[in-house]
């Protein structure tokens, strides 16, 4: 019974990690940030969570906002500010190719803590073209006619 008491009470620090993420400490501060999945790949949708907790204490920080700022080098895939619901912030995002994206966050919050996360975006894997799967399938309709000719006609 301990322990359950234990993990509950855990939950609210643990709420960011998910698959993938970090924690940064920040001054007084610990940034939690995490994703899920935890290999993001481009196109498809990525759960992104992000608390302030108090270092000292472990306890989660419902910031009056957080700044969110999505870069790919020098091109910013997204900008926005969010309001926290249940002390933290979740979105989700999908990134629009493959590549290494660094996340700014910057909380309204006392000192107004600041950092920076990197996410690696893996490619999509291609699926065969249509066309692919028809040259395929008219060339085993030939071997087989062929095949059928050659030796079940001749007998």
């Amino acid at each position: 019974m301990k322990y359950v008491l234990l993990m509950l009470l855990l939950i609210p620090i643990a709420s960011a990690h998910l698959e993938g993420g970090a924690d940064k400490v920040v001054g007084d501060y610990l940034v939690d940030f995490g994703y899920s999945p935890g290999t993001p790949i481009e196109g498809e949708n990525i759960l992104i969570a992000i608390n302030l907790v108090n270092n000292s204490e472990q306890t989660v920080i419902t910031p009056e906002s957080v700044w969110v700022r999505i870069s790919n080098g020098n091109d910013v895939i997204f900008a926005g500010r969010f309001h926290p619901e249940a002390k933290h912030v979740t979105f989700s995002f999908s990134f629009p190719k493959p590549g290494n994206y660094t996340i700014d966050t910057r909380f309204v919050h006392g000192s107004n803590p600041e950092t920076s996360f990197n996410v690696l975006v893996g490619a999509k894997k291609e699926k065969p073209s249509e066309f692919m799967v028809l040259g395929v399938g008219a060339l085993l309709a030939i071997i087989g006619i062929k095949f059928y000719f050659t030796f079940i006609k001749k007998n």
